[in-house]
This record gives C-alpha cells, structure tokens and sequence, in this order.
C-alpha cells in the first residue's frame, strides 16, 4: 500500500461456513471419483492421480474463496484554510414599482354595438338579448343601425326586437 491512498479490507462473511462446505463437496466428489474409477476399472495409481489432481484443484478453490475482498479506497483529503471569506455582501437596491389603482389603470376603447346579427341563420339581435351570446365569433356581425341588417335580408329575434314592438 502506498501512503497516499489506503484500502480497507474486509474478511469475507463466512469464512469458516464456505471453508467447511468446500471440503465436504471436496470429499463427496472424490468418493464419486472412486466409484467411476471402479466402474471403468482404473488401476488403482490412475485413481490415486485422479483424486489428487481432484484435490489439488479443491485447494486452489478453497484460496480463492477465502480471499479477502477490497470494499474500496480512501484517498486522502487535503484540508486548506481560507484567510478571508469566499462570500461578500452584495446589497443592490431595487426600485419598487408603484401598482396602479383601478381609477388609474385606461380602460380599452372597444366599441360597442346595438345589434349582433348571425349569418349562419341570418338574424339579429340586441346587444343585451341573451341569443346574442350564443352567437359564435366566426357568424357574428355587428352594427349600430337596425336598418343595415334589415337591407340585408336578416330577420328580427322573436324575444328581443319583436316582443319589444308589441
């Protein structure tokens, strides 16, 4: 280990428990080895071989499995002092703006008309009729002069205009 960076190690959880399931996987599986090698009828310094390459091969495992396992690295760190402060006070005046009142606030100019007509039915209305605002934009006309919507062909509404003349 350097002296820079340092590693911690940890023991893998365990040990003994793996340790004592290897040998016993080791040992059945070396009786399995004697029971093929009487079936095949190895002489016996062919079986011993075999066992004990088996076993040699179980040792190298048992290693391996009890390695210790790295979890990670720490890096030093360095700690530095700062003589004065990153941070400095910044205060900046912002002008506030005055919210108008609703006497102040203009009103828009929008003009309103007398009459609403409809060139989808071809009729029209006084402002105040409440057919007039069942009129979709794209059919709505409007006029200040009855007379303009009676020169082009619309008819009177039944509840504004007519009941009004009776």
């Amino acid at each position: 280990m350097s002296s820079q960076s340092k590693t911690i190690i940890k023991r893998s959880s365990g040990l003994i428990t793996k340790l004592i399931l290897a040998l016993i996987l080791g040992i059945l599986l070396a009786t399995l080895n004697l029971l093929i090698s009487h079936i095949i009828y190895l002489s016996p310094i062919n079986s011993i071989l075999l066992i004990s390459s088996e076993l040699i091969f179980y040792a190298i495992l048992l290693i391996i499995i009890s390695r210790p396992k790295k979890i990670r690295y720490l890096k030093p760190t360095e700690v530095k002092t700062i003589s004065q402060p990153l941070v400095t006070n910044i205060i900046e005046e912002i002008p506030i703006k005055k919210i108008p009142t609703h006497s102040q606030i203009n009103t828009l100019n929008v003009p309103q008309y007398e009459f609403v007509g409809s060139t989808q039915n071809l009729t029209y209305h006084k402002r105040s009729c409440k057919l007039s605002k069942l009129v979709k934009k794209k059919y709505k006309i409007t006029n200040n002069q009855e007379n303009y919507f009676k020169r082009n062909n619309f008819k009177p509404c039944k509840l504004c205009i007519l009941k009004q003349k009776k």
